[in-house]
């Protein structure tokens, strides 16, 4: 080989430069060789990329980024004569608006030596020992490179055959590999455990990967050897993320974690409702109990009373008369207090003029003020009766209890509903009409009272008895309910306004007690008793 031919000689110099401190390396390369030298800048901080200015003898000064994790790039000069050149680089900002790159942290130099060499053409042994001084001296990374590019090119750097053609570190041949693996590194290679988002808007952790995308559009992670093997075939390779074990891990136990807290809270809630449904439930019984052992200890005293000349049954009837003209008085109060209704409140009190007076006549002086159980007491039987059923009416319109028809959770709480429940006593009452009529058919207006009475109460007996239904049995029951409701107050207005009698509609809650009781599942069961007699009374709407 001819000593004046200019060789193209690749040299690969792995410089470490803190960001503390400044390092100078020295290097003899022959005089008139064209060579590479690969500066790699070890940055303790550094994860991303930064910017750094090169100066090379006899060339203006031009910029370099380098990237993470290698900080590797490679620098060509001749030496022209023998002597010393140094090739110096510093960190400096790169200015490019919102893409600014940062400066490196640091400078070096490397001082070129050149020397006049022969160069002849080298043996097995010396090319091994050349490959085994760049092997060592260059990074794992970017010796599995250089592998991978030589086996691609099939270009031979060791063999067994000793008439095998090697190849040197610094044959032209190999420059073009060096160039490639330098590209490669300089592209954005994989970060470890960053904060990322993946698919749901889920923030966590990811370990970035080598990746390629199929022919379905799809990444599929590879290996960093599968990556640079892509780089040196012209393809295209990329990076995907992957959350991290720990992190995942992390995740799923925070997400098991809130579903827990969840269901106990949901199991929690379910508990304080069937307690309270319970205790309302226990509340209502004392109160049947309270309510009978009243009517008991009336019946005794009306019992022990001296038998007089008027016949039971004629008692019994004024006793009935005083207590629903209460209930009609206390109603109309009740809706002067919540809608200003005087009208209404005048018109009954004046139906009931005489009757009013008759019955309060016997309250003494200081019971005027303030009804007590004593002076209660002393009333005669009809007064009782009387006061009973304004106390009734008032508690069912202001705390409404299951009782009669005029509960607020059968009529509603808005003044036309009110009106019409309480013309469906008080105008019958006035007329002489609410007992029972001796006619052996029933008038169609006390048939819609007594079916506004019997959906009135299926209504009440379902929303009592939810509690134990789920899924498409509760949203049917529920959805029946409110129908139900609604078609009792139809059903009300329609009978009040034909003058029908509001013990009907009192007999249609005892029938909905007898054939319903507990049983609202048989609402729904097409067939059964409760059906039939809901069905019954809703076809009166059609």
């Amino acid at each position: 080989m001819n000593c004046n031919k200019i060789l193209s000689i690749s040299l690969f110099l792995m410089l470490a430069i803190s960001s503390a401190q400044s390092q100078e390396v020295q290097l003899e390369l022959p005089v008139g060789v064209q060579s590479q030298v690969s500066l790699q800048i070890k940055l303790p901080n550094e994860t991303g990329k930064c910017n750094i200015e090169i100066t090379v003898p006899g060339l203006a000064k031009f910029e370099r980024e380098v990237n993470a994790p290698n900080f590797q790039t490679l620098v060509e000069f001749t030496p022209p004569a023998e002597g010393s050149f140094p090739i110096e680089w510093r960190g400096k900002l790169k200015k490019r608006g919102l893409n600014s790159v940062l400066g490196c942290d640091g400078a070096g130099k490397v001082m070129v030596v050149g020397k006049v060499m022969v160069v002849g053409k080298p043996s097995t042994s010396d090319i091994a020992a050349k490959w085994n001084d760049y092997f060592s001296k260059s990074n794992p990374e970017a010796v599995e490179c250089v592998r991978m590019g030589l086996e691609i090119n099939q270009v031979l750097f060791e063999s067994a055959d000793p008439s095998a053609k090697l190849v040197a570190p610094n044959d032209s041949l190999v420059k073009p590999i060096f160039e490639k693996c330098d590209s490669f590194f300089r592209q954005k290679q994989p970060q470890q455990n960053y904060a990322c988002t993946i698919p749901g808007g889920i923030k966590t952790f990811c370990n970035e990967l080598y990746a390629e995308r199929g022919s379905d559009g799809k990444l599929s992670a590879i290996s960093k050897l599968e990556a640079i093997k892509l780089h040196f075939n012209g393809r295209e390779w990329m990076l995907a993320h992957t959350e991290t074990g720990e992190a995942k891990a992390t995740r799923l136990k925070s997400e098991e974690d809130s579903k827990k807290q969840q269901e106990a809270d949901a199991a929690k809630r379910t508990a304080e409702a069937n307690s309270k449904r319970l205790k309302a439930e226990e509340e209502n019984k004392k109160m049947q109990i309270a309510d009978a052992a009243k009517s008991k200890a009336l019946s005794s005293e009306q019992k022990s009373k001296p038998a007089s000349s008027e016949p039971d049954i004629l008692k019994e009837e004024k006793a009935m008369r005083a207590y629903n003209i209460g209930i009609c008085l206390g109603a109309a109060g009740i809706a002067m207090q919540r809608f200003g209704d005087n009208e209404t409140y005048d018109k009954y009190m004046n139906k009931f003029r005489s009757a009013f007076t008759n019955y309060e006549k016997f309250i003494v002086e200081p019971c005027k003020s303030k009804m007590t159980e004593a002076c209660f007491n002393k009333l005669p039987e009809e007064s009782r009766f009387y006061f009973n059923g304004i106390t009734t009416s008032r508690t069912e319109l202001n705390s409404p209890k299951p009782v009669t028809i005029l509960s607020s959770n059968r009529i509603g709480t808005d003044r036309t509903t009110l009106i019409a429940a309480i013309a469906g006593y008080c105008d019958a009452e006035a007329e002489s009409k609410l007992t029972s009529t001796t006619s052996s058919e029933p008038k169609p207006a006390d048939v819609d009272m007594f079916c506004s009475g019997l959906l009135f109460r299926a209504s009440g007996l379902i929303n009592s008895g939810l509690s134990p239904y789920r899924g498409e049995a509760l949203n049917q029951l529920t959805q029946l309910s409110a129908h139900l409701e609604r078609s009792a107050n139809l059903l009300m207005q329609r009978g009040v306004v034909r003058n029908g009698s509001a013990d009907s509609a009192n007999a249609g809650v005892s029938v909905a007690n007898n054939v319903i009781g507990r049983n609202i599942n048989g609402l729904i069961q097409s067939g059964s008793d409760p059906h039939k007699s809901v069905m019954g009374c809703l076809k009166r709407l059609q």
